[in-house]
């Protein structure tokens, strides 16, 4: 990849296709901008898989909480699993954690081996799917937001670091270029934020939620 970003080679499209197969919402997400996958046998299984996990996020936002604080190592070092430390990162109930547990098993998004549950190796990503029941998600943790977003900075406990809350809102008047071009600025903040996560080797200390939207201000109107 560094090779071929750098200009001193180029790859052949079978490692292009192996290497979007290792994200398969990444792989289908680009096919289906040219093929119809459900027609496609080698893909139809796939494809299946990815639609049952998107409505599987549209129908409980809870599981991708619950799926990256399964990958920290407050829970990778417990012995045997411990309801309070999932929901205190995945920030649900008891009730709604064991509801969510036994919907991630169902799917084989999850496993169980006796001991603790085991996430998924990839993360919740559709950025790549044209499927609008994703924006589900985007709704669940924009309420999430609005309701546990500290109001006031949270004090930083001596010699414990903490992962922070930042926030900005920018409310302005812009043209349609404008627009574009903020919206391909946002397309740049999370492949950014995708690359720090990609190279993050230290402890997991906790689920971070990052969340940046742009929107126009009459998006509900009947004339938009």
């Amino acid at each position: 990849m560094k090779r071929w970003e750098n200009g001193d080679s180029a790859p052949a499209l079978a490692d292009v296709l192996r290497m979007l197969d290792s994200r398969p919402a990444l792989m289908l997400g680009w096919l289906t901008r040219f093929v119809d996958c459900s027609k496609v046998p080698s893909l139809e299984e796939k494809l299946d898989q990815l639609v049952s996990r998107i409505d599987l996020v549209a129908e409980d936002p809870i599981c991708v909480y619950v799926n990256a604080a399964l990958k920290l190592d407050v829970y990778r070092n417990l012995a045997r699993h411990d309801d309070k430390v999932l929901c205190e990162h995945a920030t649900c109930s008891i009730e709604e954690l064991h509801q969510v547990l036994k919907k991630m098993l169902s799917h084989e998004i999850i496993s169980f081996d006796g001991f603790k549950y085991q996430p998924c190796p990839f993360d919740f990503s559709f950025s790549s799917s044209r499927n609008l029941k994703i924006r589900t998600l985007t709704k669940y943790t924009t309420e999430l937001a609005a309701k546990r977003y500290p109001l006031l900075p949270v004090p930083q406990p001596p010699g414990k670091m903490r992962n922070g809350a930042r926030g900005s809102v920018r409310v302005t008047a812009v043209s349609v270029k404008a627009s574009n071009e903020i919206q391909d600025l946002i397309l740049k903040f999370h492949n950014d934020v995708a690359q720090v996560i990609a190279h993050d080797r230290d402890e997991k200390t906790g689920v971070q939620i990052v969340l940046v939207h742009s929107f126009p201000s009459n998006f509900n109107s009947p004339e938009f």
